[in-house]
């Protein structure tokens, strides 16, 4: 884990405002990725409040999405059925933007097929 990505990548890339409260940033996301696949894109605006992310990844996962600083905004498991991280607040701007509710709409859809 990153304790404080200011220290790491500078702040050309605000991931939390001054205030603490979200900021915008757009997010590159692995075209072939389930992710992609989900939200239905390969580059989104995301609602972002964070000032830790991903330093080393865990067996089994991957980083499917990126920061232009570098930062890792989202991670996925080809191992896994649905398997999907993200680092962003997606619930804070669903409400007027497909892509984003596009996560949660997804996340239903797999738990209904693991039900049968």
């Amino acid at each position: 884990l990153h304790l404080h990505l200011p220290e790491v990548v500078g702040e050309d890339i605000l991931h939390r405002s001054a205030t603490r409260t979200p900021t915008s940033h757009p997010v590159d996301i692995a075209p072939d990725s389930l992710l992609a696949k989900t939200m239905g894109a390969t580059r989104v605006n995301t609602a972002s409040w964070h000032h830790q992310a991903v330093k080393q990844l865990g067996t089994h996962l991957q980083a499917v999405a990126w920061a232009e600083d570098g930062t890792v905004e989202a991670i996925a498991s080809p191992y896994a059925t649905f398997l999907l991280a993200v680092q962003w607040h997606p619930e804070l701007t669903a409400d007027t933007d497909a892509t984003q509710q596009a996560l949660f709409d997804g996340l239903v859809r797999a738990a209904q097929s693991a039900q049968g």
